[in-house]
């Protein structure tokens, strides 16, 4: 069998499936965002809600492994343009998935930004970005 996924059956894997059993956004706490490139984590959405330029420049790699993660990174125009393109960052990978799942997720973008973050975190690959924020924490009833 070929080592690339078909195109139909990542979209598959990445945003369906887990869509039922993701928390509802409202119970969720948002998690710290830095609202400057000077994070670890590059948000592939920008603040006012588009994605950011390197999301558009294409990714052509294989989810968790390091060569596949190089060439998306080199495809979305290495990490200079990513972090020059980019203008919310975070501390984790996890903060990145809840945080843009809770306030961007009704975006027209959304999918082909995860999918794109997805190539060049690939710990978020798979159901990795459904297990973040069902990992999320939750708020307390009181609130």
């Amino acid at each position: 069998m070929s080592k690339q996924i078909p195109y139909i059956l990542l979209l598959a894997f990445t945003l369906g499936g887990c869509a039922g059993q993701m928390p509802p956004r409202d119970r969720l706490v948002v998690p710290s965002a830095i609202m400057t490139n000077q994070g670890d984590v590059y948000s592939p959405i920008l603040k006012n809600g588009a994605n950011a330029r390197w999301v558009s420049r294409g990714y052509t790699s294989n989810f968790g492994d390091n060569a596949g993660r190089d060439a998306a990174i080199a495809a979305a125009g290495g990490w200079k343009y990513i972090r020059d393109t980019s203008d919310l960052t975070f501390h984790s990978t996890n903060d990145m998935a809840v945080y843009l799942y809770l306030k961007y997720a009704d975006k027209s973008g959304y999918k082909s930004a995860i999918i794109a973050a997805q190539h060049i975190y690939p710990e978020l690959a798979g159901n990795g970005w459904q297990r973040a924020i069902a990992r999320a924490p939750r708020k307390s009833k009181a609130n």
